[in-house]
């Protein structure tokens, strides 16, 4: 996985490595909260992680192994200014540009092992998480095929009607400490989808 944002400096990626960062964020835009996303991301799929990054303070990288971990029993990673052949690999992928890659291997827990059915999947899955940023310009390639914006409210359907749209206050108590945040309700009515032949025949298949 490889992109041409704005990458990340030495502090910025020691905090992304680790299981819960402190980085700064904006609950607003931002799509992660606590900052696991990439570590835990990672777990789920392979043992092994791999981050090549370079920002305007220059190229660095990070690693970390399961299996080195809990030989050690604790979770420790690698960081160090890029290596020769891994800044190499970064310009491959994006250029001589900033950006990142995120290289996963020991990938032993895949649910769905058919490569085509995967990338066919994982590029359902980031047209509708990240449409926003695909809507704004922002292309998103999986196997060099561009992932197109997925809303599953069709908001850009005409004859979609917007029942509500609030920002809706809400107050809790974490750690004993009162907080606030805003929680933005939607609700719509889509418009009805027309019956195709296909939907018959598989009705059809089903008896």
């Amino acid at each position: 996985m490889a992109d041409d944002g704005h990458g990340m400096n030495e502090a910025i990626l020691d905090q992304a490595m680790r299981l819960g960062s402190l980085t700064s964020r904006n609950t607003n835009s931002d799509l992660g909260k606590f900052g696991m996303g990439l570590v835990t991301g990672s777990l789920s799929v392979a043992k092994k992680c791999h981050v090549i990054t370079r920002s305007d303070e220059g190229c660095w990288s990070s690693a970390w192994d399961v299996e080195e971990v809990m030989g050690r029993n604790a979770f420790v990673k690698h960081l160090d200014k890029a290596a020769n052949d891994e800044a190499e690999m970064l310009r491959e992928e994006i250029g001589d540009t900033t950006g990142t890659i995120v290289v996963l291997s020991k990938c032993d827990n895949l649910t769905n092992k058919n490569t085509s059915s995967f990338a066919s999947n994982l590029r359902s899955h980031l047209g509708r998480v990240h449409r926003y940023f695909v809507d704004a310009g922002k292309t998103i390639t999986v196997n060099g095929e561009p992932v197109p914006s997925l809303d599953p409210l069709q908001l850009s359907d005409r004859d979609t009607e917007i029942v509500m749209d609030e920002v809706i206050p809400v107050t809790f108590t974490e750690d004993g400490e009162k907080k606030s945040e805003n929680v933005r309700v939607r609700i719509v009515l889509v418009p009805e989808a027309p019956i195709t032949d296909l939907d018959i025949g598989k009705s059809l298949a089903g008896c």
